[in-house]
């Protein structure tokens, strides 16, 4: 078993150094990035926007206020012509000296510096506009400048790549807005349908093996198996709907390519390491399901690991597979090494360029935060990482924490539900052992015996891994009852 490494802190006060650091590192109007530090500047935007929008829907009221009140003053750029003409190319945007003066047909050209610099641009600029409204901010103006662009995107989108016509899918539908390409799209569709239709080309439903997944690529190839999924299941907003078939592929591939990026991590680490640990860590979250015995095409199925686990009727989110806990702690313990004082993510920035702040750092630990963010809204993690949130906070962020056996106040129902809780804990793995273990069958009848006494439940392995070290005092003292008093708070102590 593996201990997780709890940090002593509520999730809240993680989001909020991490918030505080972002707003320390520099610039971050995307104009001034593309133009003065002749960066991406709205990918970086929508970096730190991404960044501050985990702190708006997950933070506790302190957090949240703050946070909101960042990105009110960050999006001001949005309103302005400046910002937008930049995507669009027209306007007050002048072309940067080295583009060569071309025509409108050679513009659009795959290799032109034009169409190349809308590539780099583009999605980004979407996924700014729908984060600017999920966090129920004005966008008004935003629309009418993605309105002006439909003719563009027309005929830039059939030219891009699988991923990209998949946020393209997801993005027009967040933003209730008509995808330029119906022909592509097929209106008469579902939004699920056409993602499914797209999805059929992917690299989760061609069955690529670890080794195809760890040949060295322009741009790493894990990304494919994570942006397939973010963008099917919008980062945790929708609960897996392209096949019970390619959730089994690419659950298990997770967990191939995060043992695999561990160990690369031990022997020869390199600067965005953490953050391949993180995309793989936010993946497994979103493979949530609240039935997986269900079929994820025609349901029933849930809304989606963070609306169920926002959600106190949902029932309590449980991973997709209890046996992972220990590679999950393992992965969140070493991402957690890696985490600064200063609340970023990412050991290797410190004698580099302070533009390696905007350019690399603050992806590294958006990427890192919003894994921490998504991986945590399973109780069984959170609780094993994070203190609890305090006062009417926990209602509002972890819903499902309030009716948990170490919340309660009698000690008598607390030890009721602990039993329950440890007990299906128990059950689980007889059952992991039966279906799964590759160990001799002598040693099955065994181990099935030791789990199958009523003792079990008891068992400092067993209690500890079914509830977690920062909270196995407490039920040591539930299971022997020695609580000192008559609450739960007098138990462990």
């Amino acid at each position: 078993a593996v201990e997780p490494a709890h940090t002593g802190m509520t999730y809240s006060e993680m989001l909020f150094t991490a918030g505080k650091w972002s707003t320390s590192i520099g610039n971050l109007d995307p104009n001034y990035l593309t133009n003065v530090e002749k960066m991406k500047g709205i990918k970086h935007f929508v970096e730190y926007l991404s960044l501050l929008e985990e702190l708006v829907h997950l933070g506790n009221s302190t957090v949240r206020e703050w946070a909101l009140a960042k990105v009110e003053e960050a999006v001001e750029v949005t309103k302005e012509p400046e910002y937008h003409d930049e995507v669009s190319q027209s306007g007050t945007w002048k072309a940067p000296k080295h583009f060569p003066d071309l025509s409108p047909a050679d513009r659009i050209k795959w290799e032109s510096p034009y169409e190349k610099k809308f590539r780099q641009e583009s999605v980004s600029y979407l996924r700014a506009a729908m984060k600017i409204e999920r966090m129920g901010l004005d966008s008004t103006y935003y629309r009418q400048r993605i309105e002006q662009l439909q003719e563009k995107m027309k005929g830039h989108i059939p030219r891009r790549g699988l991923i990209q016509k998949l946020a393209y899918i997801l993005l027009y539908d967040l933003l209730n807005m008509p995808h330029p390409n119906p022909e592509l799209k097929n209106p008469a569709l579902s939004v699920d349908d056409q993602m499914r239709n797209v999805f059929k080309r992917s690299s989760i439903a061609a069955r690529r093996d670890l080794e195809w997944f760890a040949t060295p690529a322009e741009t790493e190839r894990l990304y494919w198996l994570t942006h397939e999924v973010f963008e099917v299941t919008n980062l945790g907003r929708r609960e897996w709907y392209t096949g019970n078939d390619h959730w089994e592929y690419a659950l298990e591939m997770t967990r191939q390519i995060m043992r695999w990026k561990m160990e690369e991590m031990r022997e020869r680490e390199h600067i965005l390491s953490v953050d391949h640990l993180c995309e793989m860590v936010m993946t497994y979250a979103m493979f949530y399901r609240q039935d997986p015995e269900a079929d994820s095409i025609t349901g029933p199925r849930g809304q989606g690991l963070v609306p169920d686990s926002m959600n106190a009727s949902a029932p309590m989110p449980t991973l997709p597979d209890p046996n992972d806990v220990d590679l999950l702690f393992e992965a969140i313990n070493m991402i957690l090494e890696r985490r600064n004082e200063d609340g970023s993510f990412g050991t290797m920035f410190k004698n580099r360029s302070p533009r390696n702040k905007v350019n690399m750092q603050l992806h590294v630990t958006s990427v890192c935060l919003r894994g921490m963010s998504l991986i945590s809204r399973y109780p069984v993690i959170h609780s094993a990482y994070f203190n609890p949130e305090t006062g009417d906070d926990v209602k509002h962020i972890y819903p499902h924490m309030t009716t948990q056996w170490y919340t309660q106040d009698d000690v008598e129902k607390a030890r009721e539900m602990l039993v329950e809780e440890v007990s299906d804990h128990v059950l689980r793995r007889i059952a992991w052992v039966t279906d799964e273990s590759k160990a001799p069958h002598a040693a099955k009848v065994r181990r099935i015996a030791t789990l199958s006494d009523p003792s079990a439940i008891k068992d400092e392995h067993i209690l500890k891994q079914a509830v977690g070290p920062s909270h196995y005092a407490r039920a040591r003292a539930l299971m022997d009852r020695t609580c000192s008093g008559a609450t739960v708070d007098s138990c462990g102590v």
